[in-house]
């Protein structure tokens, strides 16, 4: 777990890294119709090996490809009301191209340059580890949860068989959701979720949470 101090430089350090990825994204857009393209570069946290071309990763979008998108939202969240705890998951899912399938739970997957994949799975509930998130074929399974009014009734459930973690905000306002997102783009980054919004709740499966190291 981290402290209050190491959190405040992960804070900065996505800070610096939304600005980075902003610039990059902008010197990208002002290229002329040459073909060339700016290129998100991966921290080194990230890894810096190339991409897996196995079944496996084949249908989870590159990381890299997901940063400029997720610093986009941020941004939006920053400079509008628009987005609230009660439409966070579903506009962000949106936002970096991924298809809506359910009215109350969303998913983005996404891979490492070194080729590990991650799971992310946003909802307005918790989860059974083993009947959701778990049947799902990734290196790293993450849950955020943002309760709102019509949240469902649903208890986190680990499994045995299930390694992952669920994050629970309860009806997060625009600073704490900025923060949320901020935490996703530093998952998508590094590949590590790091709860920089301070989150009400933390279920761990297995229930050993030995097992996971929190960060």
């Amino acid at each position: 777990m981290e402290t209050t101090n190491q959190k405040n430089e992960t804070l900065q350090a996505v800070n610096r890294r939304l600005n980075e990825v902003s610039r990059l994204e902008q010197t990208s857009a002002s290229i002329s119709d040459d073909g060339n393209q700016g290129e998100i570069i991966p921290t080194e946290t990230s890894g810096r090996g190339g991409v897996k071309s196995t079944a496996k990763v084949r249908k989870f979008f590159e990381n890299t490809t997901l940063l400029p998108k997720v610093a986009a939202f941020i941004h939006k969240i920053q400079n509008s009301e628009d987005i609230t705890s009660e439409n966070f998951n579903r506009e962000l899912t949106i936002t970096v191209g991924q298809q809506i399938r359910d009215q109350h739970t969303h998913y983005i997957r996404f891979q490492m340059p070194d080729g590990a994949s991650i799971y992310f799975r946003m909802s307005d509930h918790s989860t059974h580890a083993r009947n959701s998130i778990g049947k799902k074929n990734a290196d790293k399974k993450i849950s955020v949860v943002i309760l709102v009014d019509n949240s469902p009734n649903v208890k986190f459930k680990p499994s045995k068989k299930v390694k992952m973690i669920e994050y629970v905000y309860n009806h997060p306002e625009k600073e704490q959701l900025i923060n949320i997102a901020k935490s996703v783009f530093y998952l998508i980054d590094t590949g590590d979720y790091v709860d920089l919004a301070g989150a009400a709740e933390i279920n761990v499966s297995p229930v050993d949470n030995t097992i996971i190291d929190i960060p």
